[in-house]
């Protein structure tokens, strides 16, 4: 065997460019065994994100269904269709942002089509009303909110003020 050695000085270290003579060692069995289950694992990985990946399209496909199919079999009409994409979370935290104790909401009315909103409810008072409406108009989401109709009427005993808002909403 040759050696190299560096520095010229023995004891220092010593390096082996050459190859043994014959057969595999120990070390290269083990080394074919590590890249084996190499192989074996990323196949299985590849195999896996596959399947995901085909499970993950089939409910995207499901879903794109289901929004152009209620459970009843019909179908949503076209005109309908812009109303689902308008901005429904911030609208409802709006109205429940400018709520307090005295005001309870009842309905909620939207028509996608013509862009406005309805909102019937009750108050304590007609000034708990007004600044409702007031509240409402501030936050932006429904512009120009106007108070369309208004009673008097008496829940268990007590007096509250029936309303109905109408506000344009959804872009328009």
């Amino acid at each position: 065997m040759k050696f190299l050695s560096f520095s010229g000085a023995p004891g220092y270290l010593k390096l082996d460019f050459q190859r043994p003579a014959a057969g595999w060692g120990a070390s290269s069995r083990l080394g074919l065994v590590v890249l084996a289950l190499g192989l074996a694992l990323a196949g299985w990985q590849v195999w896996r994100y596959l399947d995901l990946k085909a499970r993950a399209d089939a409910v995207e496909q499901r879903v794109a269904e289901m929004r152009k199919k209620p459970a009843n079999g019909q179908a949503v009409p076209d005109e309908a269709l812009p109303g689902l994409n308008n901005p429904w979370g911030r609208l409802l935290s709006d109205l429940a942002g400018a709520g307090s104790d005295d005001i309870a909401l009842l309905a909620l009315d939207a028509d996608g089509g013509r862009g406005t909103l309805r909102v019937m409810g009750e108050a304590k008072s007609l000034d708990d009303v007004l600044a409702y409406v007031r509240r409402l108009a501030d936050t932006g989401s429904l512009p120009h909110p106007e108070l369309v109709s208004h009673e008097l009427k008496k829940a268990e005993e007590q007096p509250v003020v029936g309303f109905t808002l109408r506000a344009g909403w959804g872009g328009r």
